[in-house]
């Protein structure tokens, strides 16, 4: 499951008030709690548990918005590569379809193999844009290639945006093509990082931009000398200051909003239901199972209950294709 990285820390906030609360708590039945709960010798309120129900009920409410609504980008707490083209889905597959060895309509709640180079394609309803993500995991397909990007920009004469984000990773970046050719590149790390693997197979030469961390912020054994973040930015089009380009994942947000474009979250993984575990040589079924928030609680009857609540996307459709290794 992927949800905001503001909304899992609400999440965890209330889990761990109960949690503190276990202890000296008259627990009645599983899953409640209740309300005459004593946390260090004092009594905890109505109020203050009804705050804490109020605050789940916002999370929901965030969570369940309807997807047609949003834009940017649904959550950084994940390791992903996007990209994400303007165009209809149905004008997307149909591109794809002549590059691919395999193709695939309408495969949702429906068995396919998975192979090392394919894709999944979708839509969702209230969105210009269609995306593409790998059908095995971390791997890499041709087309998702800056060659193969480019080539399908200039097939198709609309502007694809692929986004790379990696919380483990402390990075962040996009590159943005239109009509066959890159217009704008951007990487974003939170330590000092080399991004020629990426700039040398555009051909281009990035300005790279470093920032320190102050010394009144710095740690013992902080390095001075060691960048703090770092960042490299190439565009056709503008040029941007130190201070914009510090802002590194605003920029980011702010690029899908400028081209009313929106990333769901919604990879390989989630549709065909990976938990850690798969095994590839059998077929998976591709699924659109939704998104589930915990620590959410509501008062029945003097008790906290925790609550489920799902969000399920509005999926046009899915589409897979393999293509040659």
């Amino acid at each position: 499951m992927q949800i905001k990285l503001w909304q899992f820390a609400l999440a965890l906030a209330v889990f761990a008030s109960i949690e503190h609360t276990r202890a000296s708590s008259r627990i009645k039945g599983r899953g409640t709690l209740q309300l005459t709960t004593n946390l260090e010798n004092r009594q905890v309120s109505q109020e203050f548990l009804e705050q804490l129900v109020q605050q789940s009920q916002r999370a929901a409410t965030e969570l369940t918005r309807p997807y047609a609504e949003r834009r940017g980008i649904e959550t950084l707490d994940r390791n992903a590569e996007v990209v994400l083209v303007r165009v209809p889905l149905n004008q997307l597959s149909d591109a794809l379809a002549t590059k691919a060895v395999q193709s695939l309509r309408n495969v949702l709640e429906t068995e396919i193999q998975i192979y090392r180079n394919s894709l999944f394609t979708y839509q969702l309803v209230g969105h210009d844009w269609s995306l593409m993500t790998e059908g095995f995991r971390y791997a890499q397909t041709s087309v998702k290639t800056p060659n193969g990007l480019i080539e399908l920009s200039d097939q198709l004469k609309q502007p694809i945006i692929r986004f790379l984000v990696s919380d483990t990773g402390g990075k962040i970046g996009y590159d943005l093509i239109e009509n066959g050719k890159l217009v704008e590149y951007f990487r974003f790390f939170e330590y000092e990082e080399d991004d020629s693997p990426d700039s040398t197979k555009y051909g281009i030469q990035p300005k790279r931009f470093v920032w320190f961390t102050p010394p009144e912020e710095r740690d013992e054994d902080e390095d001075p000398d060691q960048p703090s973040q770092t960042a490299y930015f190439w565009s056709s089009r503008r040029q941007l200051t130190d201070k914009e380009l510090e802002q590194g994942y605003d920029l980011v947000y702010r690029l899908f909003h400028e081209y009313d474009a929106y990333d769901p979250a919604i990879d390989g993984d989630y549709l065909i239901g990976y938990n850690g575990n798969i095994d590839y040589t059998k077929p998976q079924r591709v699924q659109n199972p939704g998104f589930r928030l915990g620590g959410i609680y509501e008062n029945r009857d003097g008790q906290l209950h925790p609550k489920e609540v799902r969000s399920i996307p509005e999926l046009m459709r899915v589409d897979y294709f393999v293509f040659r290794e």
